[in-house]
């Protein structure tokens, strides 16, 4: 690890389709198509077309991936037309 990642799990690319729900603070359940950047044991990192709002907690699916469960959006970085989002992914244990 370099002095200027802090990361705790290295990542992978891994590029795919997840599906992504989540509330809205309007109060209504949101759905969308992101397309998977990398993935880490702790984490993955998606694109999105819409900002999604921080700490708000999501749930993901990819067959495709083989990933299934809640998670928590920690970081959105506006990229053009889109934005990247980390998600944490939570413990289901």
């Amino acid at each position: 690890m370099s002095q200027g990642d802090i990361r705790r799990h290295p990542r992978a690319a891994h590029p795919g389709k997840v599906r992504i729900s989540w509330i809205h603070p309007d109060g209504l359940p949101r759905f969308a198509q992101a397309r998977c950047c990398d993935v880490s044991e702790g984490g993955v990192r998606i694109e999105v077309p819409e900002p999604l709002p921080l700490r708000s907690n999501l749930m993901l699916h990819s067959e495709q991936m083989k990933l299934a469960g809640p998670a928590v959006v920690k970081h959105v970085t506006r990229q053009g037309s889109k934005y990247t989002v980390g998600v944490a992914l939570c413990s289901t244990r």
